[in-house]
C-alpha cells in the first residue's frame, strides 16, 4: 500500500499546485482528465502490441502522464486568457484549440517520434525496454488527440455554465 499512497501523494500535490495557480478547483480537476485520457492510451497500446503492464510501462505511464497535463495546461490556460479577454467560452476554445496545436504537437510528436526507437525494440536491450516505448508512444498518440477536443470541450461547458449562472442570479433583496 505504500506505492498506492506515495502516488496519491504526488497526485495531491499536483492537484492543489494547479488550483493555486488557476485559482479555480474545476480547472485544475479538467487538466487532470488528461491523465485517465493517456492511460486508456496506454492499455490500448500495450494490448494492441501484446505487451503486458510492467515496471518499465509503468515509468512510460509516470512519462507520459507529464506530458499530457502539460499538454492540457496549455489548452486550459489559453483558453482562460482568451474568456477573460472577452470572448464567448466556445469560441475561446475554438481559438485555443487552434493557436496552441503547433505546440502541442510539437511537444507530442518530439517525444512519441524518439519513442519509437525503443517501441520497436531496437538496439541492445531493446525488448526489455519495448513495454516503455509502447506505453509512451501509444498513451501520448491517444491522449494527445483526445485532450485537443475533449479538454476544451468540458472547459467550455464548465465556463457557461459558471457565465449562465451567474447572468440568471437574482439579486437578494431585502423587504
Amino acid at each position: 500500500t505504500l506505492p498506492f499512497l506515495q502516488i496519491c501523494f504526488k497526485f495531491l500535490v499536483i492537484f492543489f499546485t494547479m488550483i493555486c495557480q488557476f485559482g479555480d478547483v474545476i480547472s485544475a480537476a479538467l487538466v487532470l482528465v488528461a491523465i485517465p485520457l493517456g492511460f486508456l492510451g496506454v492499455v490500448v497500446s500495450l494490448s494492441i502490441f501484446g505487451s503486458t503492464l510492467s515496471l518499465n510501462s509503468a515509468l512510460g505511464v509516470i512519462l507520459l502522464n507529464g506530458i499530457a497535463v502539460a499538454n492540457s495546461i496549455i489548452l486550459v490556460d489559453y483558453l482562460r486568457r482568451l474568456v477573460r479577454a472577452g470572448y464567448p467560452p466556445r469560441e475561446a476554445a475554438q481559438l485555443a484549440g487552434g493557436r496552441r496545436l503547433r505546440p502541442i504537437l510539437m511537444t507530442s510528436l518530439t517525444t512519441l517520434l524518439g519513442m519509437l526507437p525503443i517501441a520497436f525494440g531496437f538496439g541492445e536491450g531493446g525488448r526489455i525496454l519495448q513495454p516503455l516505448g509502447i506505453a509512451v508512444t501509444g498513451g501520448l498518440f491517444i491522449s494527445t488527440l483526445l485532450t485537443l477536443f475533449i479538454v476544451p470541450s468540458l472547459q467550455c461547458v464548465y465556463l457557461e455554465w459558471a457565465t449562465f449562472g451567474r447572468i440568471n442570479q437574482k439579486p437578494l433583496t431585502l423587504n
